[in-house]
């Protein structure tokens, strides 16, 4: 029996999710993962470990796969309802899980796969193609997604693909999270309890929030960035994807970023002086 967060399991099974080094088709599962603190062992294919040796192992060659105690799986959205099934991120009844479903599929195969193939096409008449298309379709989508989404109730993998799509595609979709305020409530809703379970300390979550808002977000700049938080701390800094959402919610409710109206300088120069100096010296108080 473990116990962990408060939640008792019993005989929990042992996953790993295999796939390459890149949100794609396994990021909600990731966030699943995540969303309940449950164990798990992100794999991700590379120089160590090729993909060419494990497509083989794969019931159809294809990834994102998920090993349950040794025994492989495969089908991104198949593994999507396991896993919330699992994790509790599912309906309660039929009709739910089928409201759930509508969700998440509209989004993977109407949203992220063709706003996918639009940002990768090496053919500019298809690019076109693909952005008039897609520009038709949404916003009957959002309008659609902003009307069934439920605040009220638990969180579930439809949160999460509604979260994820931001984060994935926030040029292409911001003005539907802007114009929709349900959808922002969901993305906002996950934010916070995602920046409020890790078990960093407050201190640490305020420093690494700072660092990355002042990064230009490249992937060296955050390589650097946890490199020196690691030399500092002497422990493993969090994933990429922790650290922005500490970032977001700490920027968004306004205990980082000063507002004009306080009277308090609001441009990046002012903030990367603080910034510079809180590295310096110890990071523990209080960055104002």
């Amino acid at each position: 029996m473990l116990k962990k967060t408060g939640i008792v399991r019993h005989n929990m099974p042992s996953y790993t999710l295999h796939y390459f080094n890149a949100r794609g088709k396994a990021e909600i599962i990731r966030l699943a993962f995540a969303a309940k603190d449950a164990k798990f062992t992100d794999s991700r294919f590379g120089e160590k470990n090729p993909f060419p040796e494990f497509k083989p192992k794969t019931p159809f060659g294809l990834v994102p796969a998920l090993e349950v105690d040794g025994k492989m799986y495969s089908c991104s959205q198949a593994l999507g309802r396991f896993v919330a099934r699992k994790l509790d991120l599912y309906g309660s009844t039929d009709e739910e899980c089928l409201k759930i479903d509508m969700i998440v599929e509209t989004l993977v195969d109407d949203v992220f796969t063709p706003l996918m193939h639009t940002r990768f096409t090496k053919f500019d008449n298809q690019r076109e193609h693909l952005q008039t298309e897609t520009a038709r379709k949404l916003p009957a989508i959002f309008e659609g997604l902003n009307k069934m989404i439920s605040l009220d109730g638990k969180l579930t993998i439809a949160d999460l693909a509604i979260f994820y799509a931001k984060i994935q595609f926030s040029k292409e979709l911001e003005e539907y999270y802007n114009k929709y305020p349900n959808l922002q409530k969901v993305y906002d809703r996950f934010i916070i309890k995602m920046a409020d379970q890790s078990s960093y300390v407050s201190e640490y979550r305020v420093l690494v929030a700072v660092w990355y808002y002042e990064s230009d977000k490249s992937v060296s700049s955050i390589r650097a960035m946890k490199t020196k938080l690691s030399e500092r701390f002497d422990f493993e800094p969090p994933d990429t994807l922790y650290i922005r959402l500490w970032s977001e919610k700490l920027f968004q409710i306004g205990s980082i970023l000063d507002k004009h109206h306080l009277g308090r300088p609001n441009e990046r120069g002012d903030k990367q002086i603080a910034v510079e100096q809180s590295v310096q010296g110890n990071p523990k108080p209080s960055l104002r």
